[in-house]
């Protein structure tokens, strides 16, 4: 792997290693930049680059994300920290689940304390690796519009960074996204069928676009599914790909 400019021009030599996944190579895994250094993979381990392509932080890492907020989350023997961009380890190695900081917050989990409670518990922490959120959560989303996702007893609903509920947790959904645009997707499986059914609620838990849009279980959609300068991109029953806007205008449609 390597990296070119906007003019095709190869500017990092291909000499890091691209994560092929799938039995022919189906997709490959690799970081873009973010805030001016990118996550490279060098023999199983993980370091950085800078936009030269020279390596600032070596490759020692079992995983990395691209950094956000100013700091990367990484992983060592099987749990998550974080560091700065000069390799200071800012977030110990404690958690076993670290999602990326955003607006100076992070959702994390904590391994579980009896070995046979497979089930961890979900806070939120913020850079100085306090705890804002109580470790009291099945599943966290992560802070976006003010609000975050949260999972209890089987249901979700969203809370704010004070943990003050703002829509109830009795959302009966198997997912729900973080918002964006001011809408969140909310997931549901169909009947008789491994595929999931979504459509959107706004910030009061209503449902405002209907659950008419699909998506096979295991599809990595981030990033499409959700509003943004409002349009998404979704999928119909009948596998078609397109645009809508919030008023579900069809905006462009094609076959896949």
């Amino acid at each position: 792997m390597g990296y070119i400019d906007k003019d095709g021009q190869l500017i990092i030599p291909f000499q890091f290693d691209a994560i092929v996944a799938g039995e022919g190579g189906e997709s490959l895994d690799f970081n873009d930049f973010s805030e001016g250094l990118a996550a490279i993979s060098k023999n199983d381990k993980y370091g950085f680059i800078d936009t030269k392509g020279k390596v600032l932080i070596e490759p020692k890492y079992d995983w990395a994300s691209s950094f956000s907020n100013g700091l990367a989350v990484v992983s060592a023997e099987g749990l998550y920290g974080a560091i700065d961009k000069q390799g200071k380890t800012v977030i110990p190695f404690e958690y076993q689940a670290l999602a990326d900081f955003h607006d100076g917050f992070a959702t994390a989990a904590r391994p579980a304390k009896d070995p046979e409670d497979y089930e961890s518990k979900y806070g939120l922490i913020n850079k100085q690796n306090e705890v804002v959120i109580p470790f009291m959560y099945e599943s966290m989303g992560n802070l976006s519009e003010s609000l975050i996702a949260v999972k209890k007893d089987g249901k979700w609903g969203y809370v704010d960074t004070t943990n003050k509920s703002i829509i109830t947790i009795n959302l009966a959904y198997e997912m729900v996204n973080d918002f964006s645009d001011g809408l969140a997707a909310v997931f549901s499986y169909e009947e008789n069928s491994d595929n999931l059914e979504y459509g959107y609620i706004d910030k009061t838990g209503k449902i405002v676009i209907p659950m008419q849009f699909t998506k096979a279980y295991w599809d990595d959609t981030e990033g499409l599914i959700d509003f943004n300068n409002g349009i998404a991109v979704v999928n119909d029953k009948e596998g078609r790909t397109f645009c809508i806007d919030k008023r579900v205008r069809r905006l462009n449609a094609q076959m896949v």
